[in-house]
């Protein structure tokens, strides 16, 4: 568990002064005890020593079924990390049998790469509880978003990520939750980074006796952005969904970000649909094409297709880290399998702009569209069977493309010199949303796979890239030609700033839009102007609850576009 965290402030929720449970959702009695349950900023069991033996420090943070908790034990100096299901889960009486069944599975594990339960136990209020090693670290997700993984350390984290997940799945674990957010950094003894898998509180345990399973049939829990088309559609899950998930994380690493942008519930139904992007069109970063094939294997819409035991990922990625890419290469599947002399491909760099010429802006390739492939396959590479690509587009001539671009000048000379210019089109950033549970993903398509990508022509390892020109837009003669204004002339007034809308924005991007007015405006006017629209904000209802019941994104939504409509009334 991330050790920034620990500071953060648990969000406000109703809990039973009895037991102490934490309640999520409209409870207004505890089903335990059937106390009166009341609402504080402040943990009931922060300060507390539960089961007589674990003191509570602090609160972690949420998962998908409790609350993680930093604590001490009582006689030992030694850290725990405790993990309290919320009280509709801890008091319904199949998902208690299920919290139970996962601490048996979990004190299966027993793997540095891994965190497994160490106690289990309930206190004599009946408040249900599981305790696990502390991992004191950043989360791979920090880590990411900091730019703080180099790319030699790539391969480091997927030996050991595979290696844990090997351990787990041999054991009949499967975790179902896996993403960055759930992989704690440390710092082993020799001072090389070790990932640990955190919270197996969602492990489905492989036990072969479906009677015995005690997930509802059809309930789909998970992280959208990692999430495997068979979980997405609410189907049976196997070792393969976290494959699915790891090679997803893969892409992250390589690439720097996510293979699609868009709300969580979009980012599922591309997941399941469209074709994963290169790395190399996705992010512009160049990256071992043995990788690139690893990452294609993982992702497989259908999972029959993905590798069958997760220690042929392992052993992949131990040849490859010790050097041997023939070795790595040759257990990747056939279709996609990269050619033997595959090196590291580089895409051209555009040609730069002839002077006077107005540069049109390369459009970027949209998520979730199939990209038209940028070489023909390798002599020799194998390619899926009954593969529908897109018609290759046909190269112009080299002697065209400069009888084109002499017409072209000769006309933008004889074109009036005040003719206005083209401003470069401006790129629209989506916000990609944060991971909620998946049970709102409806009507997701069949799924369907696409061709592997191709790799571009390769080119030695030790040829540099050709640096990108970003092209320039042209100087309009007219302007420049104007008399500059004398030095004394009075500055011009900055233009106003423009009014709050949340026109076209998703229900996190609204959320982000208002808390950042508020903190200019607050900046701007000071804390008593602005103290009664800080608190209507706080009343808004979570944005994860919003998103999971209609009726707070109504109520949700209303109120957002009340505090815009206030916020433009202050003094700009």
């Amino acid at each position: 568990m991330s050790a920034s965290s620990s500071s953060a402030a648990a969000p406000s929720r109703a809990s039973c002064p009895a037991c102490k449970a934490v309640f999520r959702g409209d409870f207004r009695r505890c089903p335990n005890d059937g106390g009166l349950l009341v609402e504080s900023d402040t943990d009931p069991l922060v300060g507390t020593v539960l089961a007589e033996r674990y003191q509570i420090e602090a609160v972690l943070g949420d998962g998908g079924l409790g609350r993680v908790y930093r604590a001490r034990h009582v006689r030992m100096s030694r850290r725990f990390a405790i993990k309290v299901p919320f009280g509709e889960v801890g008091y319904d009486r199949k998902s208690r049998a299920r919290l139970a069944n996962e601490a048996e599975a979990a004190s299966r594990l027993d793997h540095p790469n891994v965190i497994g339960v160490i106690d289990v136990g309930e206190t004599p209020a009946g408040l249900f509880y599981l305790a696990m090693d502390l991992a004191d670290g950043p989360s791979l997700a920090e880590l990411v978003a900091d730019d703080q993984i180099a790319p030699d350390q790539i391969l480091t984290l997927l030996v050991q990520l595979a290696d844990g997940l090997t351990h787990a799945h041999e054991r009949g674990l499967v975790h179902r939750d896996l993403k960055p957010e759930n992989v704690v950094v440390t710092t082993a003894a020799d001072g090389t980074m070790l990932p640990r898998v955190i919270d197996f509180g969602l492990a489905l345990v492989d036990d072969g006796e479906p009677s015995t399973r005690l997930t509802t049939e059809g309930l789909v829990v998970g992280t959208p952005y990692y999430m495997a088309p068979e979980q997405a559609t609410g189907e049976d899950l196997d070792h393969r969904a976290d494959l699915f998930a790891l090679g997803i994380i893969l892409f992250e690493l390589l690439a720097g970000c996510l293979p699609f942008d868009g709300a969580p519930a979009e980012v599922a139904r591309q997941n399941v649909t469209a074709r994963l992007p290169t790395v190399l069109a996705r992010s512009g970063r160049v990256v071992d094409p043995l990788l690139e094939a690893l990452v294609t294997w993982l992702t497989r819409k259908r999972r029959a297709e993905r590798p069958l035991a997760t220690r042929d990922v392992l052993a992949f990625a131990r040849r490859l880290s010790a050097g041997d890419r023939a070795g790595a290469r040759e257990l990747i599947s056939p279709p996609f399998r990269p050619p033997a002399d595959a090196t590291l491909a580089i895409e051209p760099a555009p040609a730069p702009p002839r002077p006077g010429l107005v540069a049109e802006p390369a459009a970027e390739p949209r998520a979730g569209l199939v990209a038209e492939p940028t070489a023909e396959p390798a002599p020799g590479a194998e390619l899926e069977p009954a593969l529908d690509l897109p018609p290759r587009r046909r190269r112009w001539p080299l002697a065209a493309l400069a009888l084109i671009a002499v017409i072209a000048a000769i006309a933008l000379v004889a074109w009036p010199r005040s003719s206005p210019t083209t401003a470069p089109a401006a790129i629209a950033v989506v916000d990609a949303g944060v991971p909620v549970d998946a049970a709102d993903i409806v009507a997701l398509a069949p799924v369907v796979d696409a061709a592997p990508a191709v790799a571009p022509p390769a080119i030695p390892l030790d040829a540099a890239p050709a640096p990108s020109v970003r092209a320039r837009p042209p100087i309009d003669a007219a302007v420049s030609s104007r008399p500059r204004a004398p030095v004394d002339a009075a500055p011009a007034a900055p233009p106003p700033s423009p009014a709050i809308s949340l026109d076209g924005l998703s229900l996190k991007a609204q959320y982000k839009r208002i808390a950042t007015e508020l903190d200019a405006a607050m900046s701007r006017l000071g804390t008593d102007r602005t103290a009664a629209l800080r608190r209507r904000f706080d009343a808004v209802p979570p944005y994860l609850d919003a998103v999971r019941k209609p009726t707070l994104r109504i109520e949700a939504e209303a109120e957002l576009r009340a505090l815009a409509r206030d916020l433009n009334k202050l003094p700009r």
